[in-house]
């Protein structure tokens, strides 16, 4: 049944019969699934920053972007290829999180908050292993060689090396 206000022809009224839609829930919660919303969203532009720059090998050693363990962090080229190796399921945790952040955002309730909360933890499996593999890969990278003398190098200073150096038995 229409209302009683909707029953007569008049073109202003019929605005008033029309259902009203509200965007954004009203629970308690909702500014709290908003504010996870946008930080699903910088984690994931963080993520795929990280996963762009690793694929493309532009990812320079650093303490704030990438894959960083004890293992990754050697030398430059094991850095990017831990990084290479782990590109792409930084870019699918992205993605997951932005899946996540937008549906958290149009679902109502409790079911977005759920949805929130289980990207979340989707994306930190995705990444972790994606971050796992690239520090598999910089283990089986050859260590670099620490034969010769770093400070020597067959010049006529070899006196100057500390003992521990090969070139110093070389004199």
């Amino acid at each position: 049944m229409r209302p009683p206000e909707c029953e007569h022809d008049a073109p202003l009224s019929l605005l008033a019969c029309l259902p009203r839609f509200r965007l954004w829930p009203h629970p308690p919660y909702a500014g709290a699934v908003l504010v996870a919303a946008i930080v699903l969203f910088l984690f994931a532009a963080y993520l795929l920053t990280s996963g762009i720059a690793g694929a493309l090998q532009r990812l320079p050693r650093n303490r704030f972007f990438g894959v960083r363990a004890p293992e990754t962090m050697r030398d430059d080229a094991t850095f990017s290829l831990a990084n290479k190796v782990a590109a792409p399921t930084m870019i699918g945790a992205a993605t997951i999180l932005t899946f996540g952040g937008v549906t958290g955002l149009i679902l109502r309730g409790w079911v977005g908050a759920i949805v929130v909360v289980v990207t979340v933890v989707a994306a930190v499996v995705v990444a972790g292993a994606g971050a796992n593999m690239g520090i598999s890969a910089a283990r089986r990278m050859p260590q670099p060689s620490s034969s010769g003398c770093s400070t020597c190098g067959g010049c006529s200073l070899a006196a100057a090396c500390s003992p521990g150096d090969q070139c110093s038995d070389q004199s």
